[in-house]
């Protein structure tokens, strides 16, 4: 395979550094790109640089072991490019994955159940449900405190196991907290 250059990709200048500086991410880099034009290059450098760098730091896997592989790491970076997980998932199965899992990535997801909701109307409830959970928090953001919002999906994310899409979460809970009671 040729040669990726960080910055025919887009990258940041501290993400390309790190890349060149640790050639096994680099080939990773590349062999992941290769496979699947279409994907992220700034999606793949950054689940690279920034999460499997932490696990190799945390001694929880090596540079170059067979798994993470980079058919893992193009898997999920697909999901994180196509937001049917979150980073906070994409995190957690990267370590699963780390750790010796030999299923595949979709495969970790469903059996955590921690594929992202995105459907609108399952937001919708999910949101109708906070603002059931916390009247005071609805009265006082009613009354002018927008800063409660922030506490209001504060506990959307706990109660969702940070499994809702929080920018669609924001948007649907403000449209519910304007509407007349």
């Amino acid at each position: 395979p040729g040669l990726v250059a960080p910055a025919d990709c887009n990258l940041s200048p501290l993400l390309a550094v790190r890349l060149v500086n640790e050639p096994e991410l680099l080939r990773m880099l590349e062999v992941v790109l290769e496979a699947s034009p279409d994907r992220s290059p700034t999606i793949v450098a950054n689940l690279l640089v920034m999460e499997l760098l932490t696990l190799v730091n945390k001694e929880l896997c090596s540079l170059g072991s067979s798994r993470p592989s980079s058919k893992d790491i193009g898997e999920i970076a697909d999901l994180l490019q196509a937001k049917r997980v979150n980073l906070l998932t994409a995190r957690q199965v990267l370590e699963v994955v780390a750790s010796g899992d030999s299923r595949a990535v979709s495969d970790i997801v469903s059996a955590g159940n921690l594929w992202l909701v995105t459907d609108s109307a399952e937001v919708q409830t999910i949101c109708e449900a906070a603002m059931l959970r916390n009247p005071g928090l609805v009265e006082s953001y009613r009354r002018g405190k927008t800063k409660v919002l922030g506490a209001l999906l504060g506990d959307i994310a706990k109660t969702t196991q940070n499994r809702a899409d929080m920018s669609l979460v924001a948007r649907q809970l403000q449209e519910l907290l304007k509407k007349p009671q």
